[in-house]
C-alpha cells in the first residue's frame, strides 16, 4: 500500500522555506509603508506653504474652480485653464481641476489642504511604485524595487511637482499610470476581464490628469516584452487596455477642444525655441536641453521653477554642449535598441526615459514650454531604473533568487551597492528638504530663483510683480513703499530688457511708475504694453487711462477709459475717473454726464459725489457744488477735502461766515491739515479779524 505523502512531518528545509516565504510576505507589507512614510516626511515642510506661481491659474484666480463641485461638468467640457483666461489652448486635464474644485468647496482659498493632498498622494505613489516594481523585477524583487523607489522618492527634481499644488496633474498621471501598469503586469497570460477593466480605467484617469501619459502606450508592450518574456505580438495584444483608453481619451479631447494636436500659438516667453533662426538651430538647442535634463537628474543643483526666455540661448550643432548631448543620447539609444532583444532591464530604463520625455522634449514638435523640471517626474523613473541596474554591473551584486534568501541577507551580501545608493539618497533628501523651503510663497521662491535663472524674463517679471502687488501696494509707510517700488522697477526693467515685447512686464512697470507719481514713464510703459498685446480686461485700461489723465493727456485718458468701459460697462470707477479728467479738461457738461452714470451704478460712491461737487465748483455753480459735497459727507463724515471745499464754495460766494464754520470743522477733524489752517487764517483776515488771521497764518509758516 502506498504511503500517504501528507502524513510525513515537514523537514527542516520545508520549515525554512515557509519561514522565508513568511518573511518575504511580511516585507511586502512593511516596505511600502516605510517608503510611504519616508516620502511623506520629506515633504512635511511644505504642508503650511502658501499658493505659489501657477497655483493661481487653477485655483484662487480660476472662475471655474471657485464655483466648487457644481463646476465639475463645466470643467470636464472645457480646456485646462478655461476658468483663468479666454485664450484657446490645447491642454485638457479635467481630473486635477475637478479635484481643486472639490477642495475649494470643502475649504475655500486654503492652500494647506492642497499641500496635504499633494504630500499624501506622493506617499501613496511611493507605496504603489514599490509594489509594481516588486511584481516586475525577477531577481531580488524587493531589494531592487526598494532602491529604485527610494531613489525616485528622494530625488529633488520632484520638488516642483509636490511643493507646487498645481503639480497635481503630474502626480495623478504618474500614480494612475503605475496602477494601470500593475494590473497589466499581474494579469499577463491570465486575460481576466477585471484586470482589463482596471488597467483601462486607471490609464484613462492618467490621461485625464495629463496628456503626456500618452507615451505610456509605447512603454506598455515594452514592459511585457522585457519583464514577462512576452513575444512582440503577445506584448502588443496584451497592452490593448492602454490602446483602448488612449483612443477614448483622444476622442473626448477632440470633442471638447475641437482638435487633437497643439493648435495654440506658441509665444517666445513660453518657449524660446520659436525664436531660433532655423530648424537645425531649434533642434540642436532641444538636444542640448535634453542633456541639461540628464545633468539635473545626476546633479540636481541649482534648481529653478522656470527656464524660459532667454535663460537658455539658441545653439548650433557645432556647440560643444549640443555635440556631447547628441553623442551621449545617440549611444544610449543605440545601446538600448541593441540590447532590448536580450530583455535587458538597463535597456528598458533607457527607453522608458526617452519615450516618456519625448512629448515634452521639443525635438519632434514644439510645446508651450522650453524646459521644466516637472517634465522629468515620470521620465525620472527610467533614470532611477538605469542607475540601480547600472550599479549592479559596476559593483559586486549577488544574483540569487529572493525565494532562497532573505532581504536582510541580500542587503548584507550587497553592502557596497546599498551604501552607494543610500548615500545618494541621503544627499538627494537633504537637497529636497532645503529646496522645499523656497516654495513657501511667491516671494521666497522668486527671490531664490532669480539668482539661478537671472536671464529668465518671466522670473524677472514675476519677481518684480510680486514685490509690486504683494508688498508695495499694501505698504502704508510711504518711504518703505517707495523703496519697494524701486526694487520692483529694477526687476521689471530687466525683464523687458531681456524680452522687449513682454507686454505683461510693461503693464506692471506702468503700474509701478504710476504709484511713484512718475506719470510720463507710466504712460510710456502702458503704451509699450499695448504695442505688444491686445488687452481684453478693464483693469489695464483703467490704469492706463488714469496715467494719461495724471500726465494731462486728457484726450487719450478719456479714449482709454472708454475702452475700459467696453469690457466692463457697469464699473462705476471707470465713469468716475472719466468725470475727473473731463473736469480737469474743463469739459464740465461731459464730466457731469459720466459722473451721473457713476452714481447711478454706485449710489454709495463717496468719490463720485465729491468729484461732482468739484465739477460744479469749477463751473461756478457753487450751490450745486455744496449739495454734492454734503452728499459725499453724508457717506463719509471724515472727508476733510469735502469739508474744506464746502468752505471754499461759500468763500467764493463771499459768504465768509459759513466758510469759516466749515474750515474750522476741517481743523476739528485734523488739526494738522495745512489747507484748513491756511483757509481759516485767510478767512479770519477777510472778516477783519487780523489777530486770529495772523495766528493761523504764522502757525502754518512755522511748520
Amino acid at each position: 500500500m502506498k504511503k500517504n505523502s501528507f502524513s510525513k512531518p515537514a523537514g527542516n528545509s520545508t520549515k525554512k522555506h515557509i519561514q522565508e516565504v513568511t518573511k518575504k510576505s511580511n516585507l511586502y507589507l512593511i516596505l511600502p509603508v516605510v517608503l510611504a512614510c519616508f516620502a511623506f516626511l520629506l515633504y512635511t515642510n511644505t504642508l503650511s506653504h502658501d499658493y505659489t506661481v501657477d497655483d493661481a491659474t487653477v485655483l484662487a484666480n480660476n472662475k471655474q474652480t471657485i464655483k466648487g463641485v457644481k463646476a465639475i461638468p463645466e470643467i470636464f467640457s472645457s480646456s485646462y485653464r478655461k476658468g483663468f483666461w479666454d485664450r484657446k489652448e490645447s491642454l485638457y486635464r479635467p481630473l486635477s481641476v475637478a479635484m481643486f474644485a472639490i477642495e475649494w468647496q470643502i475649504s475655500p482659498n486654503n492652500p494647506h489642504l492642497g499641500h496635504w493632498i499633494n504630500v499624501i498622494l506622493y506617499a501613496l505613489s511611493a507605496a504603489v511604485l514599490f509594489i509594481f516594481l516588486g511584481a516586475l523585477f525577477k531577481d531580488y524583487k524587493m531589494f531592487l524595487a526598494f532602491f529604485v523607489t527610494l531613489l525616485f522618492i528622494s530625488h529633488p527634481i520632484h520638488t516642483e511637482v509636490v511643493a507646487n499644488i498645481k503639480g497635481r496633474d503630474e502626480m495623478l498621471s504618474f500614480l494612475f499610470s503605475i496602477l494601470a501598469f500593475y494590473f497589466l503586469v499581474i494579469d499577463y497570460g491570465r486575460k481576466k476581464i477585471s484586470a482589463f477593466i482596471l488597467s483601462s480605467f486607471f490609464f484613462l484617469m492618467a490621461l485625464l490628469s495629463k496628456e503626456s501619459a500618452l507615451t505610456i502606450v509605447a512603454v506598455a508592450p515594452l514592459t511585457l516584452f522585457v519583464f514577462k518574456n512576452a513575444n512582440i505580438k503577445s506584448a502588443v495584444l496584451s497592452s490593448s487596455p492602454f490602446f483602448f483608453s488612449a483612443l477614448l481619451y483622444i476622442i473626448i479631447r477632440a470633442m471638447v477642444l475641437g482638435g487633437v494636436t497643439n493648435f495654440t500659438e506658441i509665444l517666445p516667453i513660453n518657449n524660446s525655441l520659436v525664436t531660433s533662426p532655423d530648424f537645425i538651430t531649434q533642434k540642436a538647442t532641444a538636444i542640448l536641453i535634453l542633456g541639461k535634463y540628464l545633468l539635473l537628474l545626476i546633479f540636481p543643483h541649482p534648481l529653478s521653477f522656470d527656464y524660459s526666455f532667454n535663460q537658455i540661448t539658441n545653439r548650433g550643432l557645432a556647440d560643444i554642449g549640443v555635440l556631447i548631448s547628441l553623442l551621449f543620447f545617440s549611444y544610449a539609444l543605440f545601446y538600448a535598441l541593441k540590447n532590448i532583444g536580450k530583455r535587458s532591464a538597463l535597456a528598458f530604463g533607457i527607453l522608458f526615459f526617452l519615450l516618456t520625455i519625448s512629448l515634452t522634449s521639443n525635438i519632434f514638435f514644439l510645446i508651450e514650454s522650453v524646459m521644466a523640471e516637472r517634465f522629468l517626474y515620470l521620465p525620472s523613473l527610467g533614470f532611477c531604473i538605469v542607475l540601480v541596474f547600472l550599479l549592479t554591473r559596476v559593483v559586486r551584486f549577488t544574483k540569487e533568487k529572493i525565494g532562497a534568501i532573505s532581504f536582510k541577507d541580500v542587503f548584507n551580501q550587497n553592502k557596497s551597492l546599498a551604501v552607494i545608493i543610500l548615500g545618494v539618497c541621503v544627499l538627494f533628501s537633504f537637497k529636497t528638504v532645503t529646496r522645499n523651503n523656497y516654495w513657501k510663497n511667491n516671494l521666497t521662491l522668486l527671490e531664490q530663483d532669480v539668482k539661478t535663472s537671472p536671464e529668465s524674463a518671466r522670473i524677472r517679471y514675476a519677481y518684480g510683480s510680486a514685490i509690486l502687488i504683494e508688498q508695495a501696494l499694501k505698504e502704508k509707510d510711504e518711504s518703505k513703499k517707495q523703496i519697494l517700488l524701486n526694487k520692483s522697477i529694477v526687476q521689471l526693467e530687466k525683464g523687458v530688457s531681456i524680452l522687449n515685447t513682454y507686454s505683461d512686464a510693461y503693464y506692471h512697470l506702468g503700474l509701478a511708475y504710476k504709484e511713484k507719481n512718475d506719470f510720463a514713464n507710466a504712460v510710456k510703459n502702458f503704451e509699450a504694453a499695448m504695442r505688444s498685446k491686445n488687452f481684453t480686461g478693464a483693469d489695464f485700461f483703467i490704469a492706463a487711462g488714469v496715467a494719461y489723465g495724471k500726465n494731462k493727456q486728457y484726450d487719450k485718458s478719456i479714449e482709454t477709459l472708454r475702452k475700459a468701459a467696453e469690457f466692463d460697462a457697469d464699473n462705476a470707477e471707470i465713469y468716475n475717473n472719466m468725470g475727473v479728467y473731463f473736469d480737469e479738461w474743463r469739459k464740465g457738461d461731459s464730466a457731469i454726464s459720466v459722473l451721473q452714470k457713476a452714481i447711478q451704478l454706485d449710489s454709495l460712491s463717496v468719490s463720485a459725489y465729491y468729484n461732482m461737487g468739484n465739477t460744479y465748483a469749477h463751473m461756478g455753480n457753487y450751490n450745486q457744488a455744496i449739495v454734492f459735497y454734503k452728499k459725499s459727507l453724508g457717506l463719509d463724515a471724515g472727508n476733510i477735502d469735502a469739508i474744506n471745499n464746502i468752505g471754499n464754495s461759500f468763500a467764493a460766494q463771499k459768504d465768509f461766515r459759513n466758510a469759516l464754520t466749515y474750515f474750522l470743522k476741517a481743523l476739528e477733524k485734523d488739526s494738522s491739515n495745512s489747507k484748513a489752517i491756511n483757509n481759516v487764517g485767510i478767512t479770519y483776515m477777510m472778516l477783519g479779524d487780523q489777530v486770529n488771521g495772523n495766528y493761523y497764518l504764522q502757525k502754518l509758516q512755522s511748520r
